[in-house]
């Protein structure tokens, strides 16, 4: 048999605990981070995808329509 000494135990119930928080938190962080996608948009926060400027037609990266 090995014999421990009793800072080696000291250090084994020490890391123990954090060995077992640190496996648990690791499986929950997937449920824990896990986005909720909207099921609707609400039609005043929307984006057109053109928009008639001064300058032309723009697209959704608000460049004008003669520039692609």
């Amino acid at each position: 048999m090995l014999q421990t000494s009793p800072r080696e135990k000291t250090i084994v119930h020490i890391l123990k605990p954090i060995t077992v928080l640190t496996s648990f938190f690791t499986m929950m962080l997937p449920v824990l981070t896990s986005a909720q996608a909207a099921t609707d948009i609400s039609p005043a926060i929307k984006t057109p995808d053109r928009v008639e400027t001064r300058i032309g037609l723009c697209d959704s990266r608000g460049l004008p329509q003669h520039w692609r």
